[in-house]
Formats: C-alpha cells, structure tokens, sequence
C-alpha cells in the first residue's frame, strides 16, 4: 500500500544528494577557473596570463614538496618514537586487552601506549581487528604498536612470563587482592621493572570490564577513582590515565635514584613469573 510514497521519497532523497555533489563540483571548478584565469595586468599581454599560470603550477608544485617533506620528517618521527619506548622500556610493561571489541579502541589505546613510551600490546581473544583501517586511522601513528602486538587465547597464555600482574576494575569488588590506585600500582610496576621483572595491566572488554575470576589471575587490583555516579571509562581512556601514571612513575624514579630502594620489599628480587608459580602448583 505504502510502496508508492517510499520510492517517490527514495527519488526526492536521490535527486537531493546529487544536487549538492554537483553544487560541490560547480564550487571547485569555480576556484580552479579563478586560479588560472587571466589576472588584470596595467598592460594585458599573453606574457602576463603565462606568468601568472607559471606562478600558481610552482605554488602547487611547492606545496606537494612541502608535503612529501613533512610526510617523511612525520615517518622519521614515528620509528623514533618506537624506538625511545623500546629503550626507556627494556623490561616491557605489557597492557593486555581482554576481549577487546572495537577497532578504533584498540587504535586508541596503541597511541596512548606509544605517548608514555609503552609498546608491549598483547590482546587476549580479540573480537575485532587491529590491523584494520579504523584501528591504523585512530591509532594515528603508532601502527607499530599494532602491528607488534601479540594475540593469545587465554588471560594464562599472555601473562605467563610476567611476574607480577595487575587488572583494572571500575568497581570495588570483595575480593581478596589489595585494591590500589593507579599512582601507588605504577609505583610498584617501576621497582618491578627497575629489577628486570616484568609487570603487565589486564584491561577487560568495553562492555563489562573482567569477569571476577578473571580478576582473580592478578596480584593487585587497580581502581581508577571517578565519579561514583559516573564512574564508566572508555577502553583507552583507562589505558591512558594508567599509562601516563606509569611513565610518570620511571620519570620520578630516575630524578630521585637510590631513593628508591628504601621502598622496596626485601623478598621483591625473588619472584617468580606466573609460568613458574604455575609449574610449581601443577608438579
């Protein structure tokens, strides 16, 4: 009954879209005309028109090689970068994506890892893809990241070589880890990484975060204090607030030095990654 009066808006909508892609069209032909019409000249001569028609192919021939420069100054850039978080991050500091379902969230949090000098990505049963465009688009150069990352299967599989573990939990939850802020876990990633040990933060999936046994697998629990009305963060945005604590955190450990040390447990330098307490437990 109604099929008439659809096609008939079908047809309106139709017209109207290709009404402005001609209007756009009449508009850039109309700047190119002026461009390279004839410029009023005190004596009007064919030199004149051919001098300003050199003048406007050398601006747009020196605009493409500003471009081409900046676009290599920009790649230079982006291996530097890679390069200062690989060296001022020997021991890495891993962030591990649970689940992640977002592409964009994945590019986001790759560029976030890459300003604090983060670059150890490991993503746990990922439901999207991060190599893909929207990823590479948001990730705004730190496709190296991506690129670099390493898919597993299990939360087990991706920590086992790490020695301590971290997760982050929107909520306070009754459970039998200490529950830390973001400051004080970064403070204890750092004495980790100052002793070779390697650390790693689990972010869980955008829509539920991790499960409670999920959690279980970590030593220490971190909260991200928030609104308590309004407590929910964006996947990137958490990677971010615990990335920026834990560059802050090597920052004020190499401008106090030794200092340090008076902080650190006396049975610190033993621990055991997660692959052999596992081995131990399972003998």
């Amino acid at each position: 009954m109604h099929m008439p009066s659809m096609n008939l808006f079908s047809s309106v909508r139709g017209l109207f879209v290709i009404i402005i892609c001609c209007q756009s069209l009449c508009m850039q032909y109309m700047a190119l005309a002026f461009k390279l019409a004839p410029q009023t000249c005190p004596t009007t001569t064919n030199a004149c028109n051919q001098r300003h028609n050199r003048d406007v192919w050398s601006q747009l021939a020196s605009s493409s090689q500003d471009f081409f420069t900046s676009a290599r100054e920009n790649n230079n850039a982006k291996a530097e970068a890679i390069k200062y978080a690989q060296a001022s991050n020997p021991y890495a500091l891993s962030v591990v994506l649970v689940r992640p379902v977002l592409d964009q969230n994945v590019g986001a949090v790759a560029r976030a890892m890459l300003n604090f000098g983060l670059h150890d990505l490991r993503l746990v049963g990922p439901r999207c893809d991060h190599l893909g465009e929207e990823a590479m688009a948001r990730a705004s150069g730190a496709a190296g990241v991506l690129q670099a990352a390493r898919v597993f299967p299990t939360i087990e599989e991706a920590v086992k070589d790490l020695h301590r573990v971290f997760a982050t939990t929107a909520r306070q939850r009754d459970l039998a880890q200490v529950i830390v802020t973001p400051r004080a876990a970064a403070g204890a990633a750092e004495r980790c990484r100052a002793r070779g040990q390697r650390c790693g933060f689990l972010f869980g999936t955008e829509a539920s975060g991790l499960s409670n046994e999920e959690l279980g697998l970590a030593d220490t629990l971190v909260h991200i204090p928030t609104n308590p009305f309004f407590s929910s963060l964006n996947l990137a945005q958490a990677v971010n607030l615990i990335a920026h604590e834990l560059h802050f955190g090597r920052l004020e450990a190499q401008s106090e030095g030794s200092s340090q040390e008076a902080l650190t447990s006396r049975n610190d330098d033993s621990l055991a990654n997660k692959d052999q307490i596992s081995t131990f437990f399972h003998r």
